[in-house]
């Protein structure tokens, strides 16, 4: 395996083979999110992102400085979903036992538009899956 060459030869230390490029940072702005006031509106939107995700939550004063409950507060409609997930981060569809938590969340949400009756609202879930409102 060519990926199997990456990173350090010290046995123990996990390198892992996921490479990506550096960042180009031109997606979703605050101005963006308000356009036509379709996002959380006439499309429904939900989120899910990592307790500990640095590469979508960055500290305060940061350049770029970007935050998943930043942009989700930005969005003007009603029908959105955020749920952070507790010990996971950026890569949370690979790791478990998030990977699992964001599969139910998904497959309700495809299925109802809505997660177990939740249409809008910010939750964190824990390592067991169950979560509970932020105020």
């Amino acid at each position: 395996m060519f990926g199997s060459n990456w990173g350090a030869k010290k046995y123990g230390v996990p390198q892992g083979v996921l490479r990506f490029r550096n960042a180009f940072w031109s997606g979703v702005n605050k101005t963006d999110v308000k356009v036509k006031n379709i996002l959380g509106d006439n499309v429904p939107l939900p989120i899910v992102y990592g307790e500990h995700d640095k590469t979508v939550n960055s500290a305060p004063g940061t350049v770029p400085f970007l935050s998943v409950p930043g942009h989700c507060k930005a969005i003007p409609g009603t029908r959105k979903l955020m749920f952070k997930v507790a010990c996971s981060g950026h890569q949370l569809q690979w790791e478990e036992p998030a990977a699992a938590h964001l599969h139910s969340l998904s497959r309700k949400w495809l299925k109802h538009t809505a997660v177990d009756g939740y249409t809008t609202g910010s939750f964190e879930m824990d390592e067991g899956g169950d979560y509970t409102p932020v105020p």
